[in-house]
């Protein structure tokens, strides 16, 4: 298919031109220069959950030549498939593989390194030094490991979305809550949405055309978003 569309170019070309047009569009916003200073780095994403699932296909969609991490030591169930846009017959797989094989898929400049372990196991086989580190665990003393071992030690610029399962949306950039010594969770968990999900993980996205990364690695800040306010006209 792709030789009937280009012609006598080879595979290579064909595929060079087809990347090419994928990324035409993205090129012409007016965020590009932000979106642009993440192409090329290293990204982790820890927790492959209905958001962070989505974050990834997001930033795959997105961004060009970045090795992105998953850690994740979950296995597909049915009660995913409310949110995973993936074939039934993946129920059993390991999250990570399901999403890595559909990011090469999307975007073949991109190379992810799927661990299907638990985050305790990753540190120690390997560091946690990425220049982005997004955090999409539940859990608050993960949430300070993550936040400790990416931002505080290793100098990434830590992310992190939240949400209420319908409408709340909490996106930390190098933060994770704490006011007077007092950690404030701010994941909830309810039943989960596939659009409240999908626009939730693309808030991450959108931040990076507002701000480039060292903007981003300069700030400490917690934005709240209400989906259901974003619908008022």
């Amino acid at each position: 298919m792709v030789l009937d569309v280009y012609g006598s170019q080879n595979v290579n070309q064909a595929v060079g031109n087809i990347i090419e047009g994928k990324f035409d569009r993205i090129k012409r916003l007016p965020g590009y220069v932000n979106l642009h200073s993440y192409d090329d780095t290293t990204i982790g994403i820890i927790g492959l959950g209905g958001i962070g699932y989505h974050i990834a296909k997001s930033i795959a969609m997105t961004l060009r030549n970045v090795e992105m991490t998953l850690i994740d030591h979950e296995k597909v169930e049915d009660v995913n498939l409310n949110r995973f846009d993936i074939d039934p017959l993946d129920i059993g797989r390991y999250k990570v593989d399901v999403a890595a094989d559909m990011l090469t898929t999307l975007n073949p400049t991109i190379r992810v390194v799927p661990f299907n372990g638990k985050l305790q196991d990753y540190i120690v086989a390997a560091n946690m030094h990425f220049d982005l580190c997004i955090n999409e665990t539940d859990n608050p003393e993960v949430d300070k490991l993550i936040y400790e071992r990416c931002h505080i030690d290793n100098e990434g610029v830590y992310l992190s979305v939240k949400y209420d399962g319908l409408r709340e949306v909490t996106v930390h950039v190098n933060s994770i809550g704490f006011s007077s010594g007092v950690q404030v969770d701010p994941y909830t968990i309810m039943p989960s949405f596939y659009p409240s999900a999908v626009i939730a993980a693309n808030i991450l996205t959108l931040l990076m055309t507002k701000y480039d990364l060292d903007e981003l690695a300069r700030m400490k800040k917690v934005y709240k978003f209400d989906i259901f306010d974003m619908l008022k006209v």
